[in-house]
């Protein structure tokens, strides 16, 4: 193989290697998800704090919650604290003023 193209090969290889390193997700950073209980002797909602990062949830406050959110916004999450357990899906919305927020996990 021609030295020239074989630079040539690493240097995109390179560059391919970085792009997929930046990816991020439209949604990345912090936002606010509501569990809103359908059954069962719990609160009426929950409110947890996530961050978001290429498309995973996660909580800060809570080692158990998991989370996934699409390109479109789609969220699929849950979450167990002692006996009790959640898991619900949406879609996320922008909040006019304040902090991002997700309407509800139903």
């Amino acid at each position: 193989m021609d030295r020239h193209l074989l630079a040539m090969l690493f240097g995109c290889a390179t560059l391919l290697l970085a792009a997929s390193a930046d990816a991020r997700s439209p949604y990345d950073g912090a936002w606010n998800i509501t569990f809103v209980t359908q059954s069962g002797d719990c609160s009426p909602a929950y409110n947890y704090s996530v961050n978001i990062e290429n498309g995973v949830i996660t909580s800060p406050n809570v080692a158990t919650f998991r989370g996934a959110v699409t390109s479109s916004g789609t969220v699929r999450a849950s979450v167990t604290v002692q006996d009790k357990h959640a898991a619900g899906s949406g879609k996320l919305a922008r909040a006019r003023s304040g902090p991002r927020d997700l309407d509800r996990l139903v």
